[in-house]
């Protein structure tokens, strides 16, 4: 039946921890382990993905656009000792970072190691067409203060269980947007498990 599939998207339920924070959209994906030895399927753990983006700030963003984002390296290790599989992830360090252009001082890096030039250009709209050149400051690791979830990399980077998917979440990539014109955007990528039983 058509109500069984297709869900108006105001109605989804939001966790009470993100309720005021302008979440623009939600996404989970599932992928489950498994391997073939000897004829025998061996079926592990399966890995969760969600991945949330929200308006990072009330405030219209005017100026030239920017950008910022970070990726946590997590070491992945599968324990097959425990019925159903256990993935334990390792933390490596606070990430690779980036910053470019105006991005209303929501975010900066924790350690800043150079800047690289950085340039978009394209004229198939014509040749009246904004292009950007920006200096990239690159960095080690990253804070972000605005919505809907603050983050700083020198923290232990686990996350609540928002969408009660039975899971303890793991930032894994963060990035922030911001165009003229329009409030900046916040997206999150959150990895996890599931035992199979």
């Amino acid at each position: 039946m058509a109500d069984a599939c297709c869900k108006l998207v105001g109605n989804f339920p939001i966790p009470s921890e993100l309720a005021d924070k302008c979440i623009v959209s939600v996404s989970i994906n599932t992928s489950t382990d498994s391997q073939l030895i000897e004829d025998c399927v061996i079926v592990g753990p399966t890995v969760v993905t969600i991945s949330i983006s929200g308006y990072a700030s009330t405030t219209l963003h005017v100026g030239c656009p920017g950008k910022a984002g970070v990726q946590i390296p997590w070491i992945r290790k599968f324990d097959c000792d425990v019925p159903g599989g256990e993935v334990h992830f390792v933390p490596s360090g606070q990430g690779k970072s980036f910053i470019y252009g105006d991005i209303q001082n929501l975010a900066y890096l924790k350690n800043e190691f150079g800047t690289i030039r950085v340039i978009s250009a394209s004229s198939s709209s014509g040749p009246a067409a904004i292009y950007t050149d920006e200096e990239q400051r690159e960095g080690y690791g990253l804070v972000f203060n605005g919505d809907p979830i603050t983050i700083d990399t020198e923290d232990d980077n686990i996350y609540p269980d928002y969408f009660d998917t039975g899971a303890q979440y793991h930032l894994q990539n963060f990035s922030l947007e911001a165009t003229p014109g329009q409030y900046p955007m916040a997206s999150y990528s959150f990895v996890s498990f599931v035992p199979n039983a």
